[in-house]
């Protein structure tokens, strides 16, 4: 796979993980009996986490190393929430092991996990071999 593909191929998924992350469907279909602050802290986290991977998209887009990192932690981050939800539970959050949005999402954040560790290590083994060019 060519570098800029895996590029769009790394924005793609860290842009669709995310909107997956903000649970669409539940905040903005389903009708609110109450509201209280937890859930307003919740939805600050989430929506902290698909800002976060918007900024991870365009640090992969201007090929920067941190996007792909940042997409990571956004990934990891989100999979935590996931347990979080499914075992303690969340407000506002139904506790669903198996609600397939979630499973969906854990899919693309998997693949893109994978696809950016393989650009993270590729980038510091081509950094290892200019280092050892130069040295010699």
């Amino acid at each position: 796979m060519t570098p800029r593909r895996s590029h769009w191929i790394g924005i793609l998924l860290i842009v669709v993980g995310g909107l997956f992350n903000f649970h669409i469907p539940h905040f903005f279909l389903e009708p609110r009996s109450s509201v209280g602050t937890a859930e307003h802290l919740l939805e600050l986290v989430l929506c902290a986490n698909v800002i976060a991977s918007l900024v991870a998209a365009l640090g992969i887009f201007r090929s920067m190393r941190w996007g792909w990192i940042i997409g990571i932690v956004v990934c990891v981050f989100s999979a935590s929430l996931w347990v979080a939800q499914e075992t303690i539970g969340l407000p506002g959050l139904p506790q669903q092991w198996l609600e397939p949005s979630r499973i969906a999402s854990l899919a693309v954040e998997g693949v893109f996990v994978v696809t950016a560790l393989n650009q993270v290590f590729a980038a510091r083994r081509a950094e290892n071999d200019i280092h050892a060019t130069l040295e010699q």
